[in-house]
Order: C-alpha cells, then structure tokens, then sequence
C-alpha cells in the first residue's frame, strides 16, 4: 500500500499538482483500497502510517516509522482495546517495530541482507511461538530466496490489474511472472518442511520465559549499538569479527529460551472431541502416551483439536499411542495424526482384535509412514521408567500401561466387546480405559481381577452408556474421580442416568467434557477447563 501510496503521490507530484491535492488524492485511493478490502487491523495501520507519512510531507514537516507506528497504536487501542488479542495486529505491529530498531543494528557491517532477514523474524519468534506453538527455523534462509524477487510480484500484479480492465488475457498473461514467483515459495516451503528439524515445536511459551526473551534482546541490542560505533569509527576488521560472532550468539540464546522446555509434571487430559474418545497422559517421567482419538461428530479432529493440544503443550512426539478399538470414534483424528507426519513411535492395538478390517486399515497406513506396532494382550505391560519406556510381560503393576482384557482366545461378535482395556499406573495416580467395553466385559474384569481394579481414575465406559459402568464394576474400580466424553446432543442417548447414578452413588466425583470441555488432571487436582 504504501508502494501504491506513495508512487501516485510523487506521479501527481511530477505533474505539478500541489502537496495539499496529491496527499489528498493518495489518501482517497489507498483509502479506497482499505474500504475494498475489508479494512482489517493490520490494513488500518498500514493505511494510517502512510496518511501521516503523507501529511508530514504535505505540512513540510518531518516525520519517522516509529513515530507513525505509534500514533496508528494508540488510536487503534482507543477504537477497540481487545486488538491486542488479534494475531493479525500483533504481528503487524511486531515486525514494523523489528525493522524500525532491530533491524538499524543487527544488520550493519558483513552479511547485512541475511542479518536484516534475521533481525526481522527473530524478535517475532515468541508471538509465532504464541499462535502456532511451533518455529519453522529455516524460514529465514526460504525468505533470502523468495524477497528478491518479490518485486517482480509487485509489478506483475499492478500490470495485470490494469491491463484486467482490456480483458481476461491480457491479464492472465501479465500476471504469469507473480504467479511462478509464488509457486517457487510454495514449492520451496513445502521442500524445507520436509527437512529434519525444519519446524520445531515449542508449545505455548509463559510470560516468564517470553520476558526474559526480549530481555536479553535488549541486552544483546545495547551492546550491538556499541560495536556498530566501533565499526563506523574504522575499527573495521576485529570488530566485524567479533560482530558477527555476538549476533550468532544472540540467536543461539534466543532460541535456547524458547526450546529448552522445564520438567514438566504428570498430567492427564480428556479432550473435548465431541461424541468420541481422546485421552493424552504424560507420566512423571515425560514419556507421553495417547489413547484413542477420534469423533462421529466432528469433521477434522486431528487438525483441528488433537494437533492444537499437543503443539500448545509442546508434545514434540507420542511414545504409545493405544487403540482401544476401530469405530471411526476412536480413530478418525489418529488418522489424520499420521497423516500429517507428527512423530507417533508405537501404536498399540489388542492382538485379538488386529486383523478386524477396519484395524488392519488403520495399522496398514501406520506401517507406510514407519510406526512401529505393538499387539498386547491380557497380562502384557509397558513399563514407564524413563524417558523412553520399556516393553515387558509382567504382571507386576509397575509405573505404565498393563493390560486387562482381551487375551489372545477371547472372541466377541461386538466390536466394543473386543475393547483394549488397560490400567495406568505412575506413583500415586491410577487409571481405568476401558473404551465401549459392555457390562457383561466389565463382570469378566471383576470377577478376574476383583480389588485388583481399584483405581484413583475412571473413564466411564461406553460415553456413559446405560449398557455398560454396571454396579458391581464401580465398586470394584472405587474411583474418586470419572470423565464422560460425549457430545451434548447425540443420537445414543449419552450419558445415561442409570450409569451416572451408579457412579454418583459411589460418591464418585463425575466430569462431563459435553458440559466442562477439556478436562485436566493434574497434580492431584481435576480442573474444568470452561468453554468460552
């Protein structure tokens, strides 16, 4: 816009039109422009920054990029404070703040263009890091390549827009050039993420961290400023040196801060995926395992819910991902998991129920993109004790994942009653998953296992139906605590009373993700986390 801007400005400029006219008439058209285009946060800043550019020049006066970008914040604030919630305004006004003070310092002296690169996205890294929880680090060397050429978008795009007015081909043909300069970056983009190490994620950074970020920033800025005087006082060689050394050095801490993570503690979530089942545990030892995912209700799950929580929480890869069963409830956001490329190391499924066709579909695509696959089995475990994880087939209830049912001659005509049924354990915590497992399963369970099934957790059976958390296997599980993932409207019925009054006349607190949402557990404590 301000390209736009300003070249008609000095066009009416050369033709003699007063200052007075030709801001007036620069400001009418890239006003226009906002107008046409929706007039978004970051189209507003721009726009205004240009008008006081303009008017500056109209009064004869001087004015400065920071100055602009300050009256356009202000005035953006007064209008509507809850901007600074919006991506668009945050990172509009970032970037413009990184090439007005970062970008002077950091890319003086040797390799000025890759450091000006440089200088422009690492200040934004916490606000990417904020609304993506992941950093693509090799963007700025994909950046070196593409900025060259954007003139040539800029001048395609303008040519084909006028020439658009004498017809469809004409426009189509001046606008070849901006379009292979686009599809050079999106080939390009598509090439780099395929590279390991290309996108790391980071999680949601805390305030803590993302303070002591542009702290040490400022600090790194302050003593830029000081040998860029050196370099321009003619200490050239020495200090271009030591120059470059002190921004490769910036960068490094810089990065360190947001991608060293701190010991995280045990943590266990039911997701909110509608009438369906996803279940994320992280044991004390920071192995993160997974439990079904997927919906009947909702379109997408894996990149819309399941990928958003594991990125927000920083979960660079899932070491055991269970599959209790193949209804697409349990395996449709899992799909797309893998589908994506996320870093899935096991999958687990019941060896009684692996070659069910709808489990050999799922197991089929796990192999194409190497996923190693476990069949468990009544007895098998998984022992949690360290970072990795280490299989074996005791029954000894050590920290992890031991399986309850099914054993290899157990045989059903339901699917649900084919469910993968397993008990975690990690310290003081306990927990019962046992898919859409009936009650005649649970009566099996009990009469097999009988106190052996107390446990602290419990996920009710089934999405709380009617058919299954019978009386008998409540007061054998004895839990404090129980989740119900349903949807608030579904066309089975969940949850029903029945089941919810035998679980609450075991004085058992209940959790419904169709009522709470998301519901977290973690240090001993249940959170609901509340739908906005």
């Amino acid at each position: 816009m301000s390209i736009v801007g300003m070249a008609f400005y000095k066009l009416l400029r050369k033709r003699r039109v007063s200052y007075t006219a030709a801001f007036v008439c620069s400001a009418a058209l890239i006003l226009s422009y906002a107008v046409m285009t929706g007039n978004a946060v970051s189209t507003r800043r721009a726009v205004g920054m240009f008008i006081l550019t303009m008017l500056a020049a109209a009064l004869g006066r001087c004015t400065d990029m920071l100055n602009s970008l300050g009256i356009m914040v202000i005035y953006l604030l007064w209008d509507n404070p809850m901007v600074l919630e919006y991506a668009g305004f945050v990172f509009s006004v970032g970037a413009i703040l990184a090439i007005g003070i970062v970008t002077p310092v950091m890319s003086a002296s040797k390799g000025g263009k890759f450091w000006a690169s440089v200088s422009i996205q690492l200040p934004m890294l916490p606000v990417v890091a904020m609304n993506y929880y992941e950093l693509p680090l090799f963007a700025v060397f994909v950046n070196l390549i593409v900025i060259p050429a954007l003139p040539v978008v800029f001048i395609s795009g303008l040519l084909a827009s006028a020439a658009g007015c004498f017809g469809v081909m004409p426009g189509k043909l001046l606008v070849f050039p901006a379009f292979a300069v686009l599809k050079l970056y999106e080939v390009l983009c598509d090439l780099v993420m395929k590279l390991p190490g290309a996108s790391v994620i980071t999680g949601a950074p805390d305030g803590y961290r993302i303070f002591l970020f542009y702290a040490v920033m400022s600090g790194f800025l302050v003593a830029f400023s000081l040998k860029k005087r050196a370099i321009e006082c003619g200490l050239k060689e020495k200090s271009q040196i030591l120059y470059s050394v002190q921004r490769v050095v910036c960068t490094a801490v810089l990065l360190a801060i947001l991608l060293v993570k701190p010991k995280t503690a045990a943590q266990l979530d039911i997701l909110d995926v509608g009438q369906g089942d996803g279940i994320f545990y992280r044991f004390e030892s920071g192995t993160c395992i997974f439990i079904d995912g997927g919906s009947s209700d909702r379109k997408q799950l894996g990149e819309n819910v399941i990928m958003p929580f594991l990125k927000y929480n920083g979960i660079q890869s899932i070491s055991y991902w269970f599959v209790s069963h193949a209804d697409s409830d349990h395996i449709s956001g899992l799909s797309e998991v893998i589908d994506s490329g996320y870093t899935i190391e096991h999958i687990v499924v019941a060896e009684a129920a692996a070659n069910e066709e709808a489990m050999e579909e799922l197991l089929f695509k796990a192999k194409e993109a190497e996923i190693d696959i476990c069949l468990m089995s009544k007895g098998d475990s998984i022992e949690i004790n360290d970072a990795s994880g280490s299989r074996s087939t005791a029954n000894e209830e050590a920290d992890g994942i031991m399986c309850l049912y099914p054993g290899p001659s157990d045989t059903a005509l339901d699917r649900n009653d084919m469910c993968l049924v397993l008990k975690l354990t990690d310290g003081r915590f306990s927990g019962i998953f046992g898919g859409d497992i009936s009650s005649e399963v649970e009566k099996k369970l009990v009469n097999e296992y009988g106190d052996g099934l107390s446990v602290d957790f419990y996920k009710a059976n089934h999405h709380g139906s009617r058919y299954s958390s019978s009386a008998d296997w409540i007061e054998a599980l004895s839990p404090r605590w129980a989740a119900v993932s349903c949807a608030a409207e579904n066309r089975y019925g969940h949850p029903a009373d029945e089941a919810m009054d035998r679980l609450m006349d075991a004085k058992c607190r209940i959790l419904y993700t169709m009522q709470s949402g998301q519901i977290k557990y973690k240090e001993s404590t249940i959170y609901e986390n509340n739908r906005q």
